[in-house]
């Protein structure tokens, strides 16, 4: 009976935060990895003149950004109870199968794509204007797809 409701609560945990905690321990140690990575590809070969703690600082910046920006995203998909949403379709949309195999390579291409923007700044205040327009690029779209929802 007691293993009923253990699992009971860890299944309604894991649906609401929709990850083992084990995941935040391994996002939180990769982060230092991760910058490390950052600042030795940017100093070699992007002529960064961030040092090892500002990529450190930066992509710790970056982490909480990217993890809050994702709750606002999804706040937005999960709430919109009073309109409609709709899909758009035009023709070319008939000529791209979708492939769920592909939504792997992409997701990591997402987060290579992050990363070579962080490896390419030159200062801090460049990666700040980065990070600001990344945020107002969020809450633009966020307000678009929250009035007009897909």
């Amino acid at each position: 009976m007691l293993n009923t409701v253990k699992s009971r609560y860890v299944a309604v945990r894991e649906q609401a935060w929709g990850f083992h905690p084990h995941w935040l321990l391994a996002t939180i140690l990769s982060v230092p990895l991760v910058a490390t990575l950052f600042w030795w590809f940017g100093t070699r070969y992007f002529n960064s003149g961030l040092s090892f703690f500002e990529y450190q600082q930066f992509s710790v910046i970056v982490t909480g950004v990217v993890a809050g920006g994702y709750q606002l995203y999804f706040w937005v998909q999960r709430n919109n109870y009073h309109l409609e949403a709709r899909c758009p379709k035009i023709p070319l949309d008939d000529w791209i199968p979708f492939s769920p195999i592909w939504i792997w390579p992409y997701s990591f291409l997402y987060f290579v794509i992050i990363g070579m923007t962080a490896i390419t700044i030159h200062d801090l205040a460049d990666g700040v204007r980065l990070i600001f327009g990344g945020i107002m690029v969020l809450v633009a779209g966020s307000t678009i797809f929250y009035f007009f929802p897909t």
